[in-house]
């Protein structure tokens, strides 16, 4: 391989989440599938509200053009334009797909493999904890986490099931976290395969 360069950068979670569907930050074909249970995508979302560090992620940016997965946590891509350079995920494609299948709204869900989106995942603010939506109860007030960066849909659903103060007050602050919340990145640039 030819030297390459390092170059370290936080990127906001719904930058992320825009690089992923514009098509700037692709899953090589080498990396295993997505793999994590729901248990798994819970304890990470504990992790970034207690802002504990969550490891960085590792990009290789490159001009090669390797046939890449469209298709991230069984979510279906739209079609972009191929514009180089790319990111390749190298290391941290659990977290980022994670990252991007909780906070994704308006994607279709296709994943055979998964009888029930391990992605839908609410905020329970009567208890305080992140569940499934086979778990919610009812009676309690919650937030899906889709709605965490749709701040419309996040306040009409405040508005439609009558938040309290204290439910709104806890709402808005998980949002700013989440919205707050630096993934760590680190970037290979200038480096190529051998041939």
């Amino acid at each position: 391989m030819a030297k390459g360069e390092l170059t370290t950068t936080p990127i906001r979670i719904n930058s992320l989440r825009n690089k992923i569907i514009e098509g700037d930050i692709k899953i090589p074909p080498f990396q295993r599938n997505f793999v994590w249970k729901q248990e798994q995508v819970i304890e990470l979302l504990d992790s970034i509200i207690n802002d504990y560090p969550i490891g960085s992620v590792l990009l290789w940016e490159t001009n090669e053009d390797l046939p890449s997965k469209r298709n991230i946590g069984g979510y279906n891509l739209p079609e972009s334009k191929a514009e180089y350079p790319i990111n390749y995920v190298l290391d941290g494609q659990q977290r980022i797909t994670s990252i991007f299948g909780v906070f994704s709204v308006g994607l279709e869900y296709n994943d055979p493999d998964n009888a029930i989106n391990v992605f839908e995942i609410y905020y329970d603010l009567t208890i305080e904890k992140f569940i499934s939506k086979k778990d919610l109860n009812l009676t309690n007030k919650y937030l899906p986490l889709k709605l965490i960066f749709d701040n419309y849909n996040f306040n009409t659903h405040i508005q439609e099931h009558s938040f309290s103060q204290e439910e709104t007050k806890e709402a808005v602050r998980l949002q700013s976290l989440f919205q707050d919340y630096d993934v760590p990145t680190v970037t290979i640039k200038k480096r190529t395969k051998v041939k």
